[in-house]
């Protein structure tokens, strides 16, 4: 018969020594783990944030496509007419609301915005209408 040495990976009884070492191995490494899965679901996260974002703007952008127009600030004035208040773009002349004035707003159209405030208001060539200025003038002056 021939005999000859060779190795083979059987099971081995693990010394006091042996067994706390791997103990200390093993929270290690399950503590790596944890450590990877909250990195992973902190990476997914974002991920699944910057997925929000871009589809928020495809959506946008589609509509803008699909309808053929966007929103963008665009210089407007208020007109003072027969106790409503009606918002008119500047660049086209559209009319894009009209409501009801409010009060302190009826109160400046009855007046009139210049005489709300005599001392800031504008000259006239008007002498009928610089006469009647004067004359309020004089009067809350106590002339």
């Amino acid at each position: 018969m021939h005999t000859g040495l060779f190795h083979e990976t059987l099971r081995c009884a693990l010394s006091k020594g042996e067994v706390a070492s791997r103990a200390t191995q093993l929270a290690i490494v399950q503590q790596q783990i944890e450590e990877n899965e909250a990195e992973a679901k902190a990476t997914a996260d974002a991920y699944k944030q910057k997925r929000k974002v871009l589809e928020l703007e495809r959506r946008s952008l589609a509509r803008e496509v699909r309808e053929e127009s966007t929103f963008r600030p665009v210089e407007c004035v208020q007109r003072f007419e027969d106790g409503m208040v009606e918002t008119v773009r500047t660049d086209t002349g559209e009319t894009t609301s009209t409501r009801v004035a409010t009060e302190s707003e009826k109160q400046t159209e009855l007046f009139g915005r210049e005489d709300r405030d005599p001392d800031k208001r504008e000259e006239t060539d008007d002498p009928a209408a610089e006469d009647a200025a004067g004359e309020r003038r004089g009067e809350r002056d106590g002339v």
